[in-house]
């Protein structure tokens, strides 16, 4: 839970809770993403079978795993 602070320094009295999706790392939706597959991406949220708040179990979300960087993370993590 976290308290938000606006831009003129007012906080909220009223908790936020955020929730993710947490899928195996290799779940469908991480490489239809990572491979820039829009139409597929759509279909799957469409579908019901993925949500704009799915991350893996390291963390990293769809977002993340979109930019060019990820693949350079992946790669290296698998090689330590």
């Amino acid at each position: 839970m976290r308290q938000t602070h606006s831009h003129n320094g007012v906080f909220s009295a009223i908790p936020h809770l955020l929730v993710y999706n947490v899928l195996p790392a290799d779940s469908p939706v991480f490489s239809i993403v990572q491979d820039g597959q829009l139409r597929e991406f759509q279909a799957l949220l469409r579908e019901g079978k993925a949500s704009l708040r799915d991350q893996d179990e390291y963390g990293a979300s769809l977002l993340f795993v979109s930019l060019p960087s990820y693949h350079h993370h992946e790669v290296a993590n698998r090689i330590a």
